[in-house]
């Protein structure tokens, strides 16, 4: 598919978008697709980006869970005014309560350190 107009950024859809691919001369894009609860599946669409197809359904013991709830939160550090991203993760049933204990997870993966992404880790 050739692609002859600019680089549109897309507002409305809010999750993380994957290893996108397709055929030369085809106007199918596949990829893996995946939002805070919501776990990855492949998705397709042909020509029109807003009307996305799911063609997986390899996660589906998550979505009838009753997992935490997650969302992006920013602030700013006080002494040097640099903008902090992170995710917040809330028990189940929870969501956007108060006066909740706090594990705080520092990392160093900024490839995925505030990413809006449900991947399973294995190995850990």
């Amino acid at each position: 598919m050739r692609l002859e107009n600019e680089v549109i950024k897309r507002t409305n859809s809010t999750g993380s978008y994957e290893m996108m691919s397709t055929a030369n001369n085809s106007t199918i894009f596949a990829f893996i697709y995946s939002e805070f609860d919501l776990p990855q599946e492949v998705y397709y669409f042909t020509n029109r980006f807003d009307q996305m197809k799911m063609i997986t359904n390899e996660n589906d013991l998550f979505i009838r869970r009753n997992l935490p709830k997650g969302k992006s939160y920013q602030w700013t550090n006080q002494e040097d005014q640099t903008q902090i991203e992170g995710i917040l993760l809330y028990p189940p049933n929870q969501f956007e309560q108060k006066n909740l204990p706090l594990l705080t997870l520092i990392h160093g993966d900024p490839h995925t350190a505030d990413i809006n992404s449900f991947a399973y880790l294995t190995g850990w």
